[in-house]
């Protein structure tokens, strides 16, 4: 079980100290502890994300080495295009350069696929 995208999703929407998890099935065991500077709203907000979330949040996380990514961006005829897009992102650049895995699941580099006329699930698999 990982925990971190569910952690993370919350601790968007509210300051927190961390979150646990009884059964990963039942989403009524699982429960944020929220900071003592945290408002009503994001404190209903950070529920919201526990009452929306889909159990396969707290699936493992998938991860494929940059080589592949590039391959398979070879095959696609996209290599050009995925290097200008990630040439322009300061951020997205210092994260591909720092990585020797990407998670399939990032929503940035989803995003930066998707804005080369790229469909994510053609790469990330």
């Amino acid at each position: 079980m990982n925990t971190i995208k569910l952690h993370n999703a919350i601790a968007e929407v509210c300051p927190i100290n961390g979150i646990s998890i009884g059964k990963a099935a039942n989403k009524e065991t699982w429960i944020f502890h929220a900071l003592e500077n945290a408002t009503h709203d994001q404190i209903v907000n950070a529920q919201a994300v526990i009452d929306n979330a889909d159990i396969s949040i707290l699936n493992e996380i998938k991860y494929i080495t940059k080589l592949t990514i590039v391959d398979r961006l070879i095959a696609l005829g996209k290599l050009s295009d995925a290097l200008t897009a990630l040439n322009s992102d300061v951020v997205g650049k210092a994260r591909w350069d720092a990585s020797s895995e990407i998670d399939t699941e990032d929503e940035q580099v989803k995003s930066l696929l998707t804005a080369c006329g790229i469909d994510p699930k053609d790469v990330l698999y």
